[in-house]
Parts: structure tokens; sequence; C-alpha cells
């Protein structure tokens, strides 16, 4: 039986789909591991490292929300914009609101494709980051222009 010329797209497309399966239950128990760490710690313990992240007392539910390689996401569309890091630290909380942003972003695996080059949208249209990249930037840009 011939083979279809379409079967190393279907190929590679299955093995895209298993590749995000295995990261998806990998990221699944990472999460379930980190929700129960904080779990058993003294609750004051617990409370500073939540008020630390920015996430109200008692409140653990955020380490559901966070999507996998949120970080590794968040270098990549920084350099894309032109961001440097260091702009977003020297901020304080800024950091803070950008990296919950994108743990908590639906829009990872677009984003994971655009960085890849698999798709061809503009991040703009989908990156809730953006705005706060182009604040840093022109923040930037002023402290520049100021001396």
């Amino acid at each position: 039986m011939a083979r279809s010329t379409n079967a190393p797209h279907r190929e590679s497309m299955i093995a895209g789909w298993l590749a995000d399966a295995k990261a998806a239950f990998a990221a699944a128990r990472r999460r379930r591991a980190e929700r129960a760490e904080l779990s058993h710690l003294p609750a004051g313990d617990r409370d500073r490292i939540l008020h630390d992240l920015g996430e109200p007392p008692g409140d653990i539910s955020f380490v559901s929300r966070a999507q996998p390689c949120a970080a590794t996401l968040m270098a990549g569309m920084m350099k894309f914009v032109g961001v440097d890091p260091r702009d977003a630290e020297a901020q304080g909380l800024v950091l803070r609101d950008l990296q919950r942003t994108c743990a908590e972003c639906r829009e990872w695996r677009r984003c994971r494709y655009w960085q890849a080059g698999e798709i061809k949208d503009d991040p703009r249209d989908f990156c809730l980051n953006t705005p706060t990249f182009d604040a840093l930037k022109h923040e930037k840009v002023q402290a520049s222009a100021r001396g």
C-alpha cells in the first residue's frame, strides 16, 4: 500500500499533540506537588509567600491556573517586543504582574506556536502583556531622553 503524501505532516501533528499531552501531564503533576507543598506550610509562612506573589492570603488556587513554560514564553515575548527583563524588574510589582498574567494566560499554546514560527499572528492580537511591554519601552525611551 502506498503511503500518503500527507503522512509525514500527520505524523508530525500527532507527535506535536503527544508532546503537548506529555507536557500538560507533567505540568499538572508539578502543580499538584506545589499545591500540596504550599498547603502543608504553616499558615503564616504560606501567607507570606502568597503575599510576595501578589495573591490573597490562604488562596493557593493560582497554582492550578499556572501555565506550563510560562517563564520561557514570557522571556521569548519580551525579547521579541524589545523589552529588557531588567527594566521590568526595576519596576518591582510590574514584573510580578507580567509573570502572573503570563502564567494565567489561556493563549499559551498560540504563543508557543508563534514563537516556534508555526503561526504568523501578530502577538499584540493575543498577548495580554503587550500593553505593559509597550509602556516599559516608552518609559525607557523617556528616561534616555531625560539623560
